[in-house]
């Protein structure tokens, strides 16, 4: 009876660990396949965002030249089919960073810039036909500077911080709001 109870739970421990490492190599080659797509530049905008992380809209976007996430660099083609150059033309890369879900209406994703030593995030939602409907740069590590957004709900508020001289200095550029269109605006 002691050995039924004993092989029962070997046999249930065996079971679990076969289905996470099932789990845990499906996931891995999920994410191999989506980086062969980006190298394709084959993906949709549904596809990227079905593949990125993606976050509630509550939270503070930093952020920094050494630390930014550099796993999904996008090449040219899809560089062309996300507009990315009319976003920031003088870019030398550009990465997807992750994905915010604000509306069902469109589809949010954040793509990092590179110039040099300066990085930008820009946050841009798109149609689900690849449409550009709107952009807005929400942080940024530049020399003499950095950017940050805090994103509340469909309200985003935009800190900047520099230095002057031997003193700091943090200026609040103001709060927008995210209509259900994709549209950013001007929060009075």
């Amino acid at each position: 009876m002691k050995l039924n109870k004993i092989l029962l739970i070997l046999a249930l421990i065996f079971f679990v660990t076969t289905i996470q490492q099932c789990a845990i190599e499906k996931n891995k080659n999920s994410k191999i396949a989506f980086e062969k797509d980006l190298k394709k530049d084959s993906l949709s905008i549904k596809d990227l965002m079905a593949n990125l992380e993606i976050r509630k809209p509550n939270f503070t976007d930093t952020i920094a030249f050494s630390t930014f996430n550099k796993r999904y660099k996008l090449r040219k083609n899809l560089i062309k089919k996300l507009q990315l150059q009319k976003v920031d033309s003088g870019a030398k890369k550009y990465y997807a960073q992750y994905g915010i879900d604000f509306s069902n209406n469109f589809n949010s994703i954040v793509i990092l810039s590179m110039k040099n030593q300066e990085v930008f995030n820009y946050l841009i939602n798109y149609d689900d036909n690849g449409k550009m409907i709107d952009k807005l740069l929400i942080s940024s590590d530049i020399e003499g500077g950095i950017r940050q957004s805090e994103i509340s709900g469909n309200k985003i508020v935009i800190l900047e911080a520099y230095a002057a001289g031997k003193q700091a200095i943090i200026e609040d550029l103001g709060a927008l709001v995210l209509n259900n269109q994709g549209k950013f605006e001007s929060q009075e």
